[in-house]
């Protein structure tokens, strides 16, 4: 949905009016609409005290784990020498 506030509303007061019209995109979700956010990487100690790497993925309705597993894919790029960023299309191979 598109959202427009004409610049010609005004304040309360009567004086104040926007610089320029407003327009926004909102998406509108639906109860069929499965939204991620917020995903974070930790490094927690189990219950023998050693270290071990967990990623965390927060959906805004419950996803079966297999589902997760099953739809996941995870790749553990190498290190990149000092001063050296790692680009989109160096890890989709495009060179772009």
């Amino acid at each position: 949905m598109q959202t427009k506030i004409s610049q010609t509303l005004r304040a309360k007061t009567g004086v104040n009016t926007l610089e320029k019209d407003i327009t926004k995109l909102v998406p509108v979700p639906t109860k069929y609409s499965l939204q991620n956010e917020d995903n974070s990487f930790k490094v927690i100690n189990n219950q023998q005290n050693e270290a071990e790497q967990v990623l965390t993925f927060n959906f805004n309705y419950g996803v079966k784990g297999k589902d997760i597993a099953e739809n996941l894919i995870a790749i553990l790029l190498p290190t990149l020498p000092e001063g050296q960023k790692l680009g989109i299309g160096k890890i989709n191979g495009s060179g772009c």
